[in-house]
C-alpha cells in the first residue's frame, strides 16, 4: 500500500474523489438504463466466487426473456477515463472460436447445447489481447524509456467479476432454481460497461499485420473459452463453457438492448 498522507480526510476530499474517481455513481447510471429497458434487472447483489468460494458482490444482472428462453446478461461496471481508454487488439475469428454455448431443460433432464458460427461468426473480428493506454505528464519524461503507461489490470478486474457471475447464473440455471417449463433455454453473457468515448479497436491480420488504425467502437468481443463444472451430481458432472465476453459502451449497451429482438434468431439458432 502506497504511503498515505496522514492529515484527516474531510468531506472536501471525499467529494472530490466522488467528482473525479466514483464508480458507484455511473454504475447507478447503467442500471437505471438496464430498468428503463426492462424491469428485470437486479443491483448488487452477492453471489459465491466459484475459484474462491469467497462470496462477492454483482454490479447489474438483467434477465431478457422471449417466450421459453432467457438471456442473461452479467454486467459489470468501470468507469474509465479518455486520458487511460481501453484499447482492443483484434484479429479475424476462427471456426474453433465460432460459437457459445445454452443451458436447455427438456423431459429427460438438462443438458448444454453449443450453437455454432451464428452469434459469433467466423472470420469477423474477435478481441485477443486488451490494454489501458495512458501517456506520462511532461514532468515525469526524463530518464523512462517510454512516454507512455500501459496495463489492463483496472479492466481485467472487472472481466473477471463479470466471468465469475456469469458462471454462478449458469449454476443456477443447471440447479433449476429459475426454470419453471420444460424445454427452457438460457444464455449467459458477460458485459462489462465503460463510459463513452473510452473503448478503442485495432485489427490485424492472422499473421500480425496491422490492418486499421485504432478507432472508438460502442461496443466489441474477446475470446476467453472460459470451461468449467457447472453442476455436479450421481448422473455426472455438467461441463460448459463461456465462449465470449462483450465490452460495450454506455451507448453500446443502450444499443444492444434497444435491438436485443434482432439478435434472437442468431442466438438460439442451431447449427
Amino acid at each position: 500500500m502506497a504511503k498515505l498522507n496522514e492529515n484527516p480526510i474531510q468531506a472536501k476530499d471525499l467529494q472530490e474523489y466522488l467528482d473525479a474517481e466514483d464508480n458507484f455513481a455511473f454504475e447507478l447510471s447503467i442500471y437505471r438504463m438496464c430498468l428503463d429497458k426492462d424491469s428485470n434487472a437486479e443491483h448488487a447483489g452477492t453471489y459465491q466466487d466459484p475459484v474462491s468460494k469467497i462470496d462477492r458482490q454483482f454490479d447489474i444482472r438483467m434477465r431478457v426473456y422471449r417466450g421459453d428462453n432467457i438471456l442473461h446478461l452479467a454486467i459489470e461496471c468501470k468507469r474509465l477515463k479518455p486520458y487511460f481508454p481501453l484499447l482492443v487488439s483484434r484479429i479475424p475469428r476462427g471456426k474453433v472460436e465460432s460459437y457459445h454455448e445454452s443451458v436447455v431443460r427438456g423431459k429427460s433432464g438438462y443438458w448444454n447445447t453449443r450453437h455454432r458460427g451464428h452469434f459469433y461468426e467466423r472470420g469477423k473480428f474477435v478481441g485477443k489481447s486488451t490494454n489501458q493506454i495512458g501517456r506520462r505528464p511532461s514532468d515525469q519524461l526524463n530518464n523512462v524509456t517510454s512516454p507512455f503507461i500501459d496495463g489492463d489490470t483496472e479492466v481485467y478486474g472487472k472481466w473477471s467479476q463479470a466471468i465469475a457471475s456469469s458462471v454462478g447464473l449458469v449454476e443456477r440455471a443447471a440447479n433449476f432454481t429459475e426454470l419453471l417449463e420444460e424445454n427452457t433455454r438460457v444464455i449467459v453473457l458477460p458485459v462489462v460497461v465503460v463510459p463513452n468515448n473510452t473503448l478503442w479497436i485495432v485489427d490485424y491480420d492472422e499473421g500480425g499485420k496491422q490492418l486499421t488504425s485504432p478507432m472508438q467502437t460502442p461496443e466489441c468481443t474477446v475470446f476467453i473459452g472460459k470451461s468449467f463444472i457447472a453442476h455436479q451430481d450421481v448422473l455426472g458432472s455438467f461441463p460448459y463453457t463461456i465462449s465470449h465476453l462483450h465490452i460495450m459502451t454506455e451507448e453500446g449497451l443502450r444499443a444492444f438492448l434497444d435491438q436485443r429482438e434482432n439478435y434472437w434468431s442468431d442466438l438460439w439458432e442451431l447449427s
